[in-house]
């Protein structure tokens, strides 16, 4: 039983920091974007 716990908690470990690393990216992604529009403001 014990063994299957964790098994289940490493994996749930996993799967959340996953989606972290999903997220994270999706804010870096979007202030890239936000940056990027900025500047091209700043240009006009």
């Amino acid at each position: 039983m014990r063994k299957l716990a964790l098994a289940i908690s490493s994996k749930l470990a996993v799967m959340v920091a996953a989606e972290n690393n999903l997220l994270n990216d999706k804010a870096a992604s979007s202030t890239l974007i936000i940056n990027t529009l900025a500047i091209k403001m700043r240009i006009k």
